[in-house]
C-alpha cells in the first residue's frame, strides 16, 4: 500500500524491477519533492537505488537535497579514500625490519623513515629500478 505515494517515474522503476520493493517502500515516505530528486539523481546515474541507499535517504527525511544526498552516499567513499593506500612488503623484508612489532607501530615507523628519506617535504628524489642495475 505504501508504494502507491510514490512518484510516477520511481512506481515505474518498481514495475520494471529497476526500483527494489524494500527500497520503494522506503522511498514512499518522502515527499513529492523529495522523491523527484530522488528519482532525477537516479535517472542521472548518480546514485543507485538500491534498499541500503533508500534507507539512508529516509533517513533524511525533510531535509533531502541533491546536494545532500550526494554527500551522504560519497561520504562512505571519503571515509574508504581517506583510510588510505596500502603497499605490500616482501615477507623478508617485513621479518628483517618489523619482526614483533605492531602493524599500526610498523606503519608510524616507515612514515618517519620516508619523512627523513624525503627530507621532511622535500622533493622526491627516488632512486628507480634503472639506477640500481647501472650501479
Amino acid at each position: 500500500m505504501r508504494v502507491q505515494q510514490l512518484e510516477e517515474p520511481l512506481k515505474e522503476r518498481l514495475d520494471e524491477g529497476t526500483l527494489p520493493l524494500v527500497a520503494a517502500v522506503d522511498l514512499s515516505y518522502l515527499s513529492e519533492k523529495e522523491q523527484k530528486v530522488v528519482s532525477g539523481l537516479a535517472e542521472e546515474g548518480k546514485i543507485k537505488l538500491d534498499a541500503k541507499t533508500a534507507k539512508c535517504v529516509r533517513g533524511m527525511a525533510g531535509n533531502v537535497t541533491e546536494k545532500r544526498v550526494l554527500e551522504m552516499l560519497d561520504g562512505g567513499r571519503g571515509k574508504k579514500d581517506s583510510a588510505g593506500k596500502s603497499i605490500k612488503l616482501s615477507a623478508d623484508v617485513y621479518e628483517r625490519y618489523f619482526t614483533g612489532v605492531k602493524p599500526a607501530d610498523a606503519a608510524g615507523i616507515v612514515e618517519e623513515a620516508l619523512a627523513a628519506w624525503f627530507g621532511k617535504g622535500g622533493d622526491a628524489d627516488v632512486p628507480d629500478g634503472r639506477d640500481r642495475e647501472a650501479g
